[in-house]
């Protein structure tokens, strides 16, 4: 188990691969934790150094009593990499961890060699879509909304093909603690980061599921058609959560990617 105690929080982590290999790290979506990306992880981890960390309020991280904000989480991960001592890294996020990347790479563009924007947005939903969130979990907790998010996640091919697994992930988000989940729930209603990701001036590679929800197809086009020097790329019969679903081909993306921007 690694533990980084950063930024008055303790931070859980994996670090894999050669230790003398390009870095990528990789941030994780709302109500789950890193585990997300092992599959993925062993596609890339003998040609990649690969750091995976649970955000603030996910898997065995600490959760924070001060109010949360993207910022907050992108400085966090900042204060990761220093710790590890990583100067250069692709940072490849999902959801929320795609927010995360986008202001990591405007905040702190030193430490950013390239992003990999999967199935995310500079703005994700509404303010009353999160808002409707927000109070039936204060009220109902997690469970209440678990399998209207599970089915989010998952296409449904998958769902009805991977009903064991599916169960497994369900109990990783309903045992996210509330009050982790529900401070990200206000951190990506609060932010809307069209107007700094605008400026991103790193490659980018960004990533939609055909069947995802809740980042749409067009949702993601239409940030590749924001940012300067982006790739867009749909992966099919996948929804919110490719690197479980579809982690060959996402490692296949990320890996030309990485070939075509000499990130490698």
């Amino acid at each position: 188990m690694k533990i980084a105690k950063i930024n008055n929080t303790h931070i859980h982590y994996s670090d894999s691969g050669p230790q003398n290999g390009p870095v990528i790290v990789f941030s994780n979506s709302l109500g789950s934790d890193y585990r997300i990306w092992d599959r993925l992880a062993a596609y890339l981890e003998k040609k990649y150094r690969v750091i995976r960390y649970d955000k603030r309020g996910h898997g065995l991280s600490d959760v924070s009593d001060i109010p949360c904000s993207i910022k907050l989480l992108a400085d966090d991960l900042a204060a990761l990499l220093d710790y590890l001592k990583i100067e250069k890294s692709i940072i490849c996020g999902i959801s929320v961890g795609g927010m995360i990347a986008q202001q990591l790479a405007v905040s702190n563009p030193d430490l950013v060699q390239g992003l990999v924007l999967c199935n995310t947005s500079p703005k994700i939903g509404t303010e009353e879509f999160w808002q409707d969130r927000i109070n039936t979990i204060e009220t109902d907790g997690i469970t209440a909304m678990a399998d209207a998010i599970v089915d989010r996640w998952f296409s449904a091919k998958f769902r009805a093909e991977k009903k064991a697994e599916v169960q497994g992930w369900k109990n990783m988000l309903t045992r996210t603690t509330k009050e982790g989940y529900l401070a990200t729930c206000e951190a990506i209603r609060a932010a809307n980061l069209t107007g700094s990701s605008e400026k991103i001036n790193v490659p980018v590679l960004c990533i939609a599921g055909s069947e995802d929800l809740a980042t749409p197809v067009k949702d993601v086009q239409d940030m590749a058609m924001m940012i300067n020097d982006a790739t867009f790329k749909r992966i099919d019969d996948a929804a919110h959560l490719p690197p479980i679903e579809k982690p060959e081909l996402l490692a296949f993306h990320i890996n030309e990617f990485t070939k075509e921007n000499d990130l490698v």
